[in-house]
């Protein structure tokens, strides 16, 4: 049975879901109806953005083999019933239902049954649990137990058994390695909670801790007390606060309320009293533990499941607002104990190098998360209906688990690195210089002067540094220093200090010399003028030149700003003979404006070769590229940065502060002397498209009025595509200059910036109309001018 919803689900349809739909509907390849009528609503409102499908690697999951496991086992009385969601970091893949809920055939299953989770709690709860708390400084993996559970030494005489217990620790619960025995059936002779962990801290240690590894729910039971007590309230309360209410986990239960029954498939029955165990937990010590314990006791959906799988795989990446990086290394680093690798909480697949982590439930249930490929699997199933003697899971969880590897191997890499494979052909044994920065880096976040250091195919001799330095590690305007790289041991040569290009003799040592900055689409921007003069330098010298392109952050489809007619140098030049240069936003990569000024504007053609992003267009979106985000200068942190720039950048010229010196460069913009109400009511009713203004206060770190408490007003982009940055940034400029006369100052700075001589008196007496109305001519002959030198097409060509 395929997963369906109710018809009124109004969920945003996530982009690559539309792809997905497209493309598995033309493979006849498994689309669930809840994103069928998604997607119908999501054409009615607001049209098809087949745009979308130019951009990123569509791969629809084919999930007929998946299926026929999953079918075949039901069959053969592996489980009544089960659900599955396989997905990757950004969203799920394939969500099914299969089977009923017991053999009487009476109840389907649905994809929002809820199934006991048996040990993936471990995982699910326990584990994630310790690592919000770690995160908080709350507790430490290294922590002893006793720390927190004095009891733990309470009752114990034997002096080797007190010194062992001493030494063991949260992680040595996590792992199985503490000592502990593997199961025993406590619930004999506790009737509660309180009761069970107290007999818990009674079983003896049989292995020295940290000596070899033995699966033990006991050491788990410990381990959520030992949460509950760091956390400062009962473990359910923590998964419910930490975990499952931020992640939108609403189908995740302990002790699930009579009214979910109907969607709670029965696990077994009770051998001791002939009942039928349904809609409390199955382990005997959790149940006999009220459905509180570490070691079991969640019941969940598969979706739930899926969407702590998809934060647990971002947050591997970085990108979680949950788990910091450095807390998942330490819980996702592989440990050796004894003949075992294990993660703290996870196991580890053999023969994955560490890459693939999962956990398995007694009642049937799977998670595993593949690290490397950022895709994840659940299965849920009852296989212990109605007895627990039922041993065919092992072989299930086999198959299955096979045939998604399968898929998830069909994967077409993504577009950044199909990107890479290209440039490594073009690079083949060739003597390479790279001008590069922090923002140079691959889908892994790997930094490519690295990546191309390791490499076999090139040979990778000097590396430069524009404005920022090699590693990001400058403010704007401040000199780079020659120096060498500890990473890789290159001599790093700079281009943002006396000499602003490559010397005859740093080129003599390359066959090519190798560009990639990721720009933010605004002229001013000293990185690709870097590249372009470096292109200049190597064309004197005969030398090849090679542009790894990256997607423009904020698009192709827009261009605004006045074609400079002020020859500014990294911030703007004007080539001889020519009456201008480019606009301020340009709505061009990299590649492009190198390839415009070679062909057209240059005295010295360079050898150029551009290798492009694949499947890149003029309409597409930064962030439905795949493309990762790495600021590419130090007041450069984001998207929403970048989008503002081309407008806010002009009060670098002004005695207002642009928000350096604080979280939110240049979307923040004020002065001691500013009253933001006053600010905020007059742009907000300018009516400008895309945008509205928030009145703020903020104390810039460093720059203009460092250490003074500013008034002003922060930019909220409400709509990018309507949004002029450009237009936005000289009415704010207006706005300031009428309200305050007396204290603001704008410079000549601003003018260059602006490209438009006399612009900073100009300001003081002219319309913002006016203003943008000088330059129309220039823009439209500018268009016309790049049209032959543009490298990507204006949509999706089939």
């Amino acid at each position: 049975m395929e997963n369906v919803l109710p018809e009124n689900d109004s969920r945003p349809l996530p982009p690559f879901t539309i792809m997905r739909f497209v493309l598995a509907a033309v493979a006849k390849r498994t689309v669930v109806a809840s994103e069928i009528l998604r997607f119908e609503r999501h054409v009615r409102m607001i049209g098809l953005p087949f745009w979308l499908l130019s951009v990123a690697t569509v791969w629809a999951f084919d999930a007929s083999e998946c299926e026929r496991v999953l079918r075949d086992s039901i069959e053969g009385r592996a489980f009544p019933g089960c659900t599955v969601q396989v997905g990757s970091d950004q969203q799920p893949l394939w969500t099914a239902a299969f089977g009923y809920h017991d053999y009487s055939g009476a109840t389907p299953v649905t994809v929002d049954a809820i199934y006991d989770l048996a040990s993936v709690t471990k995982v699910a709860g326990t584990t994630t649990v310790l690592m919000r708390l770690v995160a908080l400084g709350k507790v430490r993996l290294d922590d002893p137990i006793c720390r927190w559970m004095p009891e733990f030494l309470a009752d114990i005489s034997d002096p080797q058994q007190r010194a062992q217990r001493k030494r063991v620790t949260v992680e040595h619960l996590l792992t199985h390695s503490s000592g502990l025995g593997p199961w025993r059936p406590l619930y004999r002779q506790v009737d509660s909670y309180a009761d069970l962990i107290a007999e818990a801290c009674r079983v003896p240690l049989v292995s020295e801790p940290g000596e070899r590894h033995r699966y033990s729910d006991i050491g788990l039971m410990l381990a959520g007390e030992v949460a509950a007590r760091a956390g400062g309230r009962p473990l359910a309360e923590l998964e419910r606060e930490l975990v499952l209410d931020p992640l939108g986990m609403t189908n995740t239960w302990r002790c699930p309320s009579a009214e979910l029954l109907p969607r709670i498939p029965p696990t077994e029955i009770d051998a001791a009293t002939g009942e039928l165990v349904h809609g409390v937990v199955h382990d005997e010590n959790a149940r006999a533990g009220e459905g509180q314990t570490g070691h079991a006791g969640l019941f969940a959906t598969a979706e739930d499941l899926g969407k702590l799988a998809a934060e647990l795989l971002r947050a591997a990446q970085g990108q979680s607002r949950l788990f910091p990086r450095q807390v998942v290394d330490q819980f996702f680093e592989p440990r050796q104990i004894g003949d075992t690798r294990r993660a703290v909480g996870w196991n580890i697949v053999p023969d994955s190098s560490g890459q693939i982590l999962s956990h398995t439930g007694f009642t049937g249930t799977l998670m595993q998360l593949d690290l490397r490929r950022h895709r994840y699997l659940v299965l849920l199933t009852n296989r212990v209906h109605p007895t627990r003697d039922n041993q065919q899971i092992g072989r299930v969880r086999r198959e299955f688990r096979e045939a998604v590897e399968r898929q998830f191997e069909s994967i077409p890499p993504p577009a950044i690195e199909r990107q890479f494979a290209e440039l490594q052909q073009t690079l083949d044994g060739k003597r390479v210089g790279l001008l590069t920065n922090p923002s140079s880096v691959d889908a892994e976040f790997r930094f490519l002067a690295d990546r191309l250091h390791a490499s076999s195919q090139v040979t990778l001799v000097c590396l430069f540094a524009p404005e920022h330095g090699l590693r990001g590690d400058r403010q704007a305007g401040q000199k780079v220093q020659d120096y060498v790289d500890d990473a890789t041991g290159l001599p790093v040569y700079s281009l943002y200090s006396q000499r602003r290009i490559p010397t005859p003799e740093q080129l003599a040592e390359i066959d090519v010399l190798l560009c990639d900055l990721q720009d933010v689409g605004a002229r001013f921007y000293t990185f690709v003028w870097t590249v372009v003069s470096a292109m200049d330098a190597a064309a004197r010298e005969d030398t090849q030149v090679v542009i790894f392109d990256r997607p423009n952050p904020i698009g192709l489809a827009h261009m605004e700003g006045a074609p400079t007619r002020l020859n500014a140098g990294l911030i703007g030049p004007v080539w001889s003979g020519q009456s201008f240069g480019v606009p301020t936003r340009h709505g061009m990569t990299v590649g492009e404006i190198a390839t415009l000024v070679n062909e057209a504007w240059a005295e010295n053609r360079a050898d150029l070769t551009v290798v492009r992003v694949p499947g890149y267009t003029r309409s597409a979106r930064f962030v439905d590229t795949g493309y990762p985000w790495v600021m590419p200068s130090p007041n450069m942190p984001t998207l929403d940065t970048a989008t503002v720039y081309p407008g806010t950048c002009i009060f670098e010229g002004t005695n207002l502060s642009e928000g350096r010196g604080t979280t939110r460069p240049f979307e923040l913009i004020g002065a001691p002397f500013v009253q933001p109400r006053q600010v905020a009511a007059r742009l907000n009713d300018a009516g400008l498209p895309g945008v509205r203004f928030r009145e703020a206060w903020f104390t810039p770190t460093f720059e203009d009025h460092a250490g003074q408490l500013c008034g002003g007003v922060q930019v909220h982009v409400t709509d990018p595509d309507t949004f002029q940055p450009v237009r936005t940034g000289l009415v704010m400029l207006k706005a300031f200059c009428d309200l305050y006369p007396e204290q603001v100052t704008v410079t000549s700075f601003a003018s260059r910036l602006m490209g438009v001589p006399d612009l900073h008196h100009r300001i003081w007496t002219e319309s913002v109309d006016s203003l943008i109305d000088d330059w129309q001519a220039d823009l439209l002959e500018f268009q016309q001018l790049r049209q032959p030198y543009l490298l990507y097409p204006e949509s999706h060509q089939p």
